[in-house]
């Protein structure tokens, strides 16, 4: 079977990419967050993979991690914004279809879990939301 991860990965960030917007702001998306970035943005920031398949089928269960970050240097990280910005993330993927080249989806994603951090600094507060979205892939 072919490894899926790096089809995934493009597929997540091409559907999250430019379409989480809280009130007019868009809110960026990395797979690695730049050094100068201090808050507000969605970090694609772990993919686990489980090999799920039969001698018939190739199928992997795929449990992928999105932070979204709020808050940073002088600043209050709101969540409220945390918040928009996760339900936008739940609506495109449920909603949406991820695309694959060598790929199909097998099993639709769903959030597994829902974690909220909260991070006292000594220049500002930082909020997290960690949504953990699992979903099935089958090689064609």
């Amino acid at each position: 079977m072919k490894d899926p991860s790096s089809e995934i990965l493009k597929s997540v960030y091409t559907l999250l990419n430019n379409n989480l917007v809280v009130d007019t702001v868009n809110y960026p998306v990395y797979s690695i967050v730049p050094n100068d970035i201090e808050y507000n943005y969605v970090h694609i920031s772990g993919l686990n993979l489980t090999d799920n398949g039969t001698k018939d089928s190739y199928t992997s269960m795929v449990a992928i991690l999105c932070d979204v970050v709020t808050g940073g240097f002088k600043n209050r990280g709101t969540w409220t914004i945390a918040d928009s910005i996760a339900n936008q993330l739940q609506v495109l993927f449920v909603r949406k279809n991820l695309t694959f080249t060598n790929f199909k989806t097998s099993v639709l994603p769903f959030l597994e879990s829902n974690l909220q951090l909260e991070e006292k600094t000594d220049t500002g507060l930082i909020l997290r939301k960690e949504l953990r979205y699992i979903f099935s892939v089958q090689q064609i």
